[in-house]
């Protein structure tokens, strides 16, 4: 019988009805939003490492863009893709903009996430802001159609 390992709660605050946590086993960190479904995963011993098969698969398109040098998150979560972007591509700026600001909180503190020039990243609404953010880019967003409540976003999202 599969026995899980244990866990060590890091991170628990609420902003907006949405928990956000941080839960830790071993060597691995698991962003969550109040239910056991993993948003990001961070290795502290391999913090540059891509754990999640989604964030790996998304970095495919990097092989479609001739010059990459701007990259837009639409959502942080624990900076998984922004902060391999920042190791192993020197030369781009990425912007993240992330609703919620305990998220940022959590990918600061927990998650590695380098405070650092090439990397911008925007405690706000996307819907309010995108019409702001100006040039080409390559863009990264959530790869599931739910927010972090777990309703359904409108189709103009």
């Amino acid at each position: 019988m599969f026995q899980s390992l244990p866990e060590k709660l890091l991170f628990d605050k609420e902003y907006n009805g949405v928990p956000v946590q941080v839960w830790e086993k071993l060597d691995r960190r698991e962003l969550r939003f109040g239910n056991l479904i993993v948003q990001s995963a961070y290795s502290t011993l391999q913090p540059d490492c891509l754990l999640l098969r989604y964030t790996r698969q998304m970095l495919a398109a990097i092989a479609l863009v001739s010059k990459l040098e701007n990259v837009l998150h639409i959502g942080l979560g624990g900076g998984s893709i922004a902060n391999f972007l920042f190791h192993h591509f020197q030369k781009i700026q990425q912007t993240a903009i992330e609703i919620n600001p305990l998220v940022i909180d959590a990918a600061y503190a927990h998650f590695g996430l380098p405070n650092d020039s090439r990397l911008n990243v925007l405690p706000m609404d996307v819907t309010e802001s995108i019409n702001d953010l100006a040039g080409p880019c390559l863009l990264y967003t959530s790869p599931s159609p739910r927010d972090q409540r777990g309703s359904r976003l409108p189709a103009s999202a």
